[in-house]
């Protein structure tokens, strides 16, 4: 079959380029634009994970023939930021910790904006329903929650652009629980393996002290001695 030419606006810019007729949407931008923030997750259009907007429509680009893109505009998720930065929903789903293993966020940002876009004021109840076409791996649906509540909050003007804005590092550094068994001499740290990983148990690498601290002082290292070959007999 001969190919298709499609000429259509893609994240504000206009695009010609020839097209398999049985190709979808969802391989058009990834393997020919190579827009690949649009993921593709069961295929069916049950999962959300290739949503994008099609004329201010949110769709499924797995279910959409190439062919229908003809002359319509077309916005992913890297079209959201055009400017360089980020919008105000990457920024409270960056906040909120939502992005999770990040492989089905741009589906969720992108129907979390069309829910915005469809009612500023959106509810909690009504943001629930508006998601319910995406689904998430990580099983993280209250973080996006928040994250589109905040997102909403912010653009309402309830909430000020501030609580978008990361934490100091530095600060959150010096406010981080301190490794006890640490901060001990090294007989100190040898002395009690069960009590020094309890009082580790505060930090994040607890696990890691206790490694440390179960081992003699004369093998405390950070790489493993090589295990001795045993001779062999005759």
């Amino acid at each position: 079959m001969p190919e298709l030419r499609i000429e259509a606006t893609v994240n504000g810019r206009a695009i010609a380029r020839n097209a398999r007729p049985h190709q979808r949407l969802l391989d058009f931008l990834r393997d020919d634009l190579n827009l690949t923030g649009t993921k593709e997750g069961c295929g069916a259009g049950e999962c959300g994970t290739c949503s994008v907007f099609v004329d201010g429509v949110l769709m499924k680009s797995c279910l959409m023939p190439v062919g229908k893109a003809q002359g319509v505009r077309i916005e992913t998720v890297e079209g959201l930021a055009r400017s360089g930065e980020l919008t105000v929903m990457q920024k409270a789903f960056h906040k909120t910790g939502a992005s999770q293993c990040g492989y089905c966020i741009p589906g969720m940002v992108m129907a979390a904006t069309a829910a915005i876009r469809a009612n500023p004021f959106v509810s909690h109840e009504e943001i629930k329903e508006r998601l319910g076409g995406n689904i998430c791996r990580c099983t993280g649906y209250q973080k996006i929650f928040e994250a589109v509540e905040l997102a909403r909050d912010v653009l309402n003007g309830r909430a000020p652009a501030t609580a978008l804005a990361e934490e100091n590092r530095r600060t959150a550094a010096s406010s981080a629980p301190t490794c006890a068994a640490s901060m001990r001499p090294a007989r100190c740290r040898a002395r009690s393996s069960m009590r020094a990983t309890w009082c580790c148990r505060a930090c994040c690498t607890w696990w890691r002290c206790a490694r440390r601290i179960r081992m003699p002082a004369s093998c405390r290292s950070i790489r493993a001695r090589p295990k001795r070959r045993r001779a062999s007999r005759a």
